[in-house]
């Protein structure tokens, strides 16, 4: 079967694909490859886990994400 029949495929049994749900509150933690060069300002739902580690805490998936991504 071709890529393209696959999502053809896919889109028609769209209704039928229920959609992934993390129950929070949750934390999403983000370690980068290196110290951070600059200084972060801490905030309520931020975490300095370490040098090089952050935690994001939200009540939901995207609350925590959007305080990682405005980061």
């Amino acid at each position: 079967m071709r890529s393209s029949e696959k999502a053809q495929r896919a889109i028609e049994r769209l209704s039928e694909i229920k959609p992934y749900k993390i129950a929070g509150p949750v934390e999403v933690k983000v370690e980068f490859t290196t110290m951070a060069g600059r200084v972060y300002e801490l905030r309520e739902g931020v975490e300095r886990v370490n040098e090089r580690t952050w935690a994001f805490h939200g009540k939901d998936i995207m609350e925590a994400w959007l305080k990682f991504s405005s980061f």
